[in-house]
């Protein structure tokens, strides 16, 4: 069974902001894995992109548009629906980001096995159990993260609930900007480490046999026996 590699940070920097330096989509990517983390289920079925893509941008229409992407959920689509909706953005985003050095791109490619075909086909080989829990899942309001250092101060103008408040420890108590995207590239790859390596081309469907047709057989006219020779009684 084939295998690839486990993201690196480096690499995880160049694929969420290579070209803008920027924190959102890297910081969307972290918050959507944390909440779906069924898609550990899926990844053996799709290329690191299309996790980056549907992980980050699932998680923003979430923030965005809780009501309407609920409403869509809601209405059953198949799980393909589900991809396809959130990749018509998802992609646009992390290629506006992604710029993968010369040292990485070979990584890179291995970490895109699939290199985007047959998703629908590689999405219907995922259990039915774990696209329910994926559903499921983001169906479930968005949390709120904060940084160490704002967690006491938040915490209290909710008037002490933190049901949705989360912590981020893996950043420095004093975020400094220039460490934040760092901070993050090195806590995906900590919860990237415990996803599968192995990967499974889509099986392809068989294609049925045409049917033969019939072969119909017609018998040689009868040739009635000859009167020749013979004496007529009658």
């Amino acid at each position: 069974m084939p295998k690839r590699p486990k993201p690196s940070a480096p690499l995880i920097i160049e694929e969420c902001s290579g070209k803008s330096g920027q924190a959102w989509l890297i910081e969307s990517l972290h918050h959507g894995l944390e909440e779906t983390p069924v898609l550990k289920e899926f990844y053996p079925h799709l290329d690191f992109d299309e996790l980056v893509a549907f992980a980050s941008s699932s998680w923003k229409r979430r923030k965005e548009k809780y009501n309407s992407f609920f409403r869509f959920l809601e209405s059953s689509p198949s799980v393909y629906q589900i991809f396809s909706e959130i990749y018509s953005t998802g992609f646009a985003k992390l290629n506006y980001n992604k710029q993968i050095s010369s040292t990485q791109q070979a990584k890179h490619q291995k970490l895109n096995p699939f290199h985007g075909r047959d998703l629908e086909e590689r999405l219907n080989e995922v259990a039915l159990e774990a696209v329910e829990k994926l559903i499921h899942q983001l169906q479930q309001e968005p949390c709120e993260y904060v940084f160490d250092i704002q967690y006491s101060q938040r915490k209290a103008m909710l008037g002490m609930n933190d049901y949705k408040l989360r912590r981020m420890p893996f950043h420095n108590v004093y975020p400094k900007g220039i460490r934040i995207v760092p901070g993050y590239a090195a806590e995906i790859g900590r919860i990237m480490s415990e996803y599968p390596r192995e990967y499974h081309f889509a099986v392809p469907k068989e294609v049925p046999s045409p049917t033969p047709t019939p072969t119909i057989i017609i018998p040689p006219p009868i040739t009635p026996p000859s009167t020749k020779g013979q004496i007529n009684l009658f």
